[in-house]
Formats: C-alpha cells, structure tokens, sequence
C-alpha cells in the first residue's frame, strides 16, 4: 500500500504527518494506487514516476524551441489522442518523441476514465513561461488530473498548513505569504515533473475536506502542463 508523505525520493512532499492529520496525501509509485482518491480522508495522491527519455525529450524541445501550445479539448476519452494530435499542429509534428508523449497522454486518459467513469475528458494542455494561477486557491470542480512534463511542478498546501478563511477575498489583496493564509511553519510543497497527480475539488461529492489548496509554481522557467477534467456524456 501507498505511504502518506513517505516517499524518500521526493522531498517535495512533506514527511509523515498523516497521524496528526484529519486529511491524507498519498504518494506512491504504483499505478493502482491511485485509486487510493476515493477514500474518504485523502484529498491528494501522487503517482511518482521517471518520464521516459523520449517523452522528457519532446517536452523539453517544446519548452527550449518556444512553441506555444493553449489547447483545450472537450471530447470522448477514446478520441482525445487523436484530437489532440490533431490540434497541436504542424510546429510540433517533426519533434522527436512526439508519438512517445501522445501515447503517454493517451495512457492517462484511460487510467483517468476508468477511475472516475467519465465518458468525456476536459482535457488542457499548456505551454507556459509563467504562473497560470499565481494565487493559492481551491477549484472548484470533484477532481482535476494534473501532470507536467517539463518544468517545475505545481505548489500545494497539506490542510494543517492553512488558513481557509484568507483564501480569495478573504487575503484581502495581500500576497500569499503576507495575508495569513500559511500558518506557522507552513512549508509550500512542489510536486516533481512527470509527478501525476489527482487533487480533489471543493465539489468533490461528499464534501467534507474543502479541496486541495495549490497554485502556479513560482519557480523561473517554463513548464508544459497537462491538465484532465471529468465530464458527462
């Protein structure tokens, strides 16, 4: 079984607090286990995987030769590949490990389909030079799939770290750092590239943790993201 913050290869992720806890994050290198979102006291879980060469290799090429992709794709789970194949276009057809990433997408796709039964995907994928969402925030969605396969990851809060009330509005227009939404000792975590990771929203359907607290990284650089969105028929 998975371990909550025990995963010694990724020291993004916070060390065992899962016994002072009323929520979980679950981090595993098994793929199964990500089935592990749909217990009623985890709000994360994070598949820590190596990208293969030739999936790091596009993404990086994507990143390093400036080629902007903003797509977003409201499709059938079995037609997203192709679509998306479809609509990046010419600038990225003759990069090498092109088939590579889409096979990987693809992967994701199914995996994320079979988990939540969707018979639609709400599918982004994003070429980006800064924060999208610099704020810390909640979505307000039951589950989002987020994965980047070249740059630094996005930022996240364990619950105990959090003031809720200073999310939004309620920061007043103060910086995050500033505003009282990190408690003492908060640590703001980073999930790695290739890191696939299932965050649940506040619509998640028993609503009982509020949601995942998280936001662009700030890190310099780049980053390509993927971003997968259940939907009805």
């Amino acid at each position: 079984m998975a371990a909550a913050y025990e995963s010694p290869a990724v020291q993004e992720l916070a060390t065992a607090v899962h016994d002072v806890l009323p929520v979980r994050a679950v981090d595993t290198d098994d793929l199964l286990e990500l089935v592990a979102i749909h217990d009623p006291d985890v709000e994360l879980v994070a598949l820590m995987r190596t990208l293969p060469a030739d999936v790091a290799g596009f993404a990086g090429a994507l990143l390093e030769q400036r080629i902007r992709l903003e797509e977003t794709l409201d499709v059938p789970c079995d037609r997203a590949v192709a679509e998306l194949d479809r609509r990046i276009g010419s600038p990225c057809r003759g990069l090498p490990g092109r088939a590579a990433w889409l096979d990987d997408v693809g992967a994701l796709v199914e995996v994320f389909a079979e988990l939540f039964g969707a018979p639609r995907v709400g599918l982004r994928v994003m070429t980006l030079s800064g924060p999208m969402c610099p704020r810390f925030h909640v979505d307000r969605i039951p589950v989002r799939l987020l994965t980047t396969y070249a740059g630094p990851g996005t930022e996240w809060l364990c619950d105990r770290d959090v003031t809720r009330e200073r999310l939004g509005p309620g920061a007043a227009g103060k910086p995050d750092e500033s505003s009282g939404l990190l408690r003492p000792g908060a640590r703001i975590r980073r999930l790695p590239a290739g890191a696939v990771a299932l965050f649940k929203g506040s619509a998640w359907d028993t609503g009982q943790l509020g949601g995942v607290v998280h936001r662009s990284p700030h890190a310099v650089g780049g980053r390509l993201l993927v971003s997968m969105d259940p939907l009805a028929a």
